[in-house]
């Protein structure tokens, strides 16, 4: 149980600690060294297929973490890496036929960011150097990646890279803790941030050469973790119960003028996305002391018709 006498900004930006991997308790270590210490387990961050028929996602069956795929009706499961190494955090390339991850199978203290076939094949990194590389996400044309490298204690700032490790460069220079980048049809790019001076979780959109940056959400105290639907018009995130501190789905019309929560199961739940035509939304529903295993969920839009795709990853 989480203590109530800690403020819940303090708890988004312990999230955003969590989220990372030079936070003080765990300074210099990587999110194995966390895991495998006792801590969570951070990669699952399951991501539909382009097609919206397939899933992939990290997976703790088999220790620190691997890429697995499986179908959204819970059949051919399969294991696209095998290491020692954390891995996590993967994503599909806009055509279907690579996937982004991150690992730490070269460097334990440094994630960086790898890239292969979508059948596991020819497995290849990307990123090298100091700080820790996180959140890949392919831009649309599948021949550049943004993604988020912390640099210093509680900060991070989004960069981005060609598929093929070349053209290198740094987008943002704010120093806010950053996370979670993907493109939109606006051909710009939108990331989440903790603002410390409102102490509010928000989404901005940056274009791609990080030349203009603008605010276009701002969520309330108890909500966190949005993100848009690819037509934009409509916002998923994480609304916490601040008497029992149980976190449910919703969903808000991009203007605010519609809301309806989805879930009412009162257990934690995490990472929310819609499918590409936006018509389901995808989810974490994790066990309590669980360290991160529970289960991959989806359901209509609209709340109905929850299903289990995939238990205890």
């Amino acid at each position: 149980m989480i203590n109530r006498t800690i403020p819940f900004s303090f708890l988004l930006l312990v999230l955003f600690c969590g989220l990372q991997s030079n936070c003080d308790y765990y300074k210099d270590y990587g999110r194995g060294y966390r895991y495998d210490h006792g801590g969570n387990y951070f990669g699952s961050d399951p991501s539909f297929s382009p097609d919206g028929r397939q899933i992939v996602f990290g997976s703790i069956r088999y220790g620190l973490g691997d890429i697995c795929t499986i179908n959204i009706d819970g059949t051919d499961f399969r294991r696209l890496t095998v290491t020692d190494a954390y891995e996590g955090e993967p994503e599909f390339s806009p055509d279907g036929s690579k996937i982004i991850f991150i690992s730490e199978r070269e460097n334990s203290a440094y994630g960086k960011i790898f890239i292969m076939n979508s059948d596991g094949t020819n497995q290849k990194q990307l990123t090298f150097g100091e700080g820790y590389d996180f959140n890949p996400s392919f831009l649309p044309d599948g021949k550049k990646i943004v993604f988020v490298r912390q640099i210093e204690k509680y900060v991070s700032e989004l960069f981005v890279i060609d598929i093929n490790g070349a053209d290198l460069r740094m987008l943002t220079h704010d120093e806010m803790p950053k996370r979670t980048p993907y493109f939109s049809k606006k051909e710009k790019i939108r990331y989440k941030a903790y603002n410390y001076k409102t102490q509010r979780n928000e989404i901005y959109e940056i274009t791609e050469d990080g030349l203009y940056s603008t605010l276009i959400l701002q969520l309330r105290e108890n909500e966190y973790d949005a993100m848009y639907s690819m037509d934009g018009k409509k916002v998923v995130y994480i609304s916490q119960n601040l008497i029992d501190y149980a976190t449910e789905i919703s969903i808000m019309s991009a203007d605010r003028k519609y809301t309806k929560q989805l879930t009412t199961s009162k257990t934690y739940k995490d990472h929310a996305t819609f499918s590409p035509e936006g018509k389901k939304i995808m989810f974490l529903s994790l066990e309590k002391d669980g360290r991160g295993k529970g289960q991959i969920m989806i359901m209509n839009s609209d709340g109905s018709d929850s299903k289990i795709v995939a238990d205890n990853y």
